[in-house]
Order: structure tokens, then sequence, then C-alpha cells
């Protein structure tokens, strides 16, 4: 079994330095050549977490108009 871990940041903007509002990340098993993995898929321990927007903005991250719009 291959394990991955796959890792989503929700931010206020799509540059860099725009500030984070929550972090995720799942570990999960890929699907593979055949034959399948009964496993394939699969996904196993998580994780979440918000972030503080007044502490990205304290350390100079940014907030894009344009986001907030959408």
């Amino acid at each position: 079994m291959t394990t991955h871990v796959m890792i989503d940041l929700e931010t206020m903007g799509a540059r860099p330095g725009s500030a984070i509002l929550s972090i995720g990340a799942v570990r999960f098993d890929p699907c593979g050549a055949p034959p399948p993995d009964p496993a394939c898929g699969l996904t196993a321990d998580h994780l979440s977490v918000n972030v503080s927007l007044d502490s990205c903005l304290g350390v100079g991250l940014r907030v894009d108009a344009d986001t907030v719009a959408w």
C-alpha cells in the first residue's frame, strides 16, 4: 500500500504572500495499476486547522480584494 498526503490551503488570494484561512491535509492510498487494491482511494488520518486572519496580517501576508469580492 502506497501512502500519499494531500494538502489544501484556503487563502485570501491566489498569489504568493496571501493570508491563509485554513489548512487541511489527508493521508490516502491512491489507485494504482490493475489489479486495484481494495483500499484504493480510501482516506485515513486527516487534519483541519483554522488560521487567524489577524496573525497572517501581523506577519505581512495580504488580502486580495478580488478574492474577497468573489
